[in-house]
């Protein structure tokens, strides 16, 4: 059986990546936008600089999301044991392993697959308030 302490910290260095990875893009992005400044004159400028800027604008709505997702995460307490699925939950089912918290998709730790899930999504609206068995 998974430790569901254990897995709720797994998904959570998964997010603290995936938002590190997006904030170093932006600096990234932002360094590339200033040195572009400094050597370039002309059409090819403007446009080069409007890709750049709408890049940013498209990583900085993603770096939101991904903090909002955070928060929410955050609130979740995996020691919290319950005979019905709710936000938090740990499944296991036929399929697989089910992680109600957020978006992070399927992730493999210690050779065990788990899909963690939004409490949005369609599966886990289903899911929700079943009991083991159903």
């Amino acid at each position: 059986m998974i430790n569901k302490k254990e897995w709720h910290k797994v998904c959570f260095q998964k997010l603290n990546d995936k938002i590190q990875f997006i904030e170093s893009a932006l600096l990234d992005l932002k360094s590339a936008n200033q040195n572009d400044s400094k050597s370039s004159a002309g059409d090819k400028h403007e446009t080069a600089g409007a890709m750049l800027h709408l890049e940013q604008e498209k990583l900085s709505r993603q770096l939101g999301e991904l903090l909002a997702q955070k928060k929410q995460f955050q609130q979740l307490q995996p020691e919290f044991q319950s005979e019905q699925v709710l936000h938090g939950s740990l499944i296991e089912c036929k399929e697989g392993w089910i992680y109600i918290s957020i978006a992070l998709g399927n992730i493999v730790y210690l050779s065990t697959n788990v899909s963690v899930i939004s409490i949005d999504s369609p599966l886990a609206k289903a899911l929700f308030g079943a009991k083991k068995g159903d």
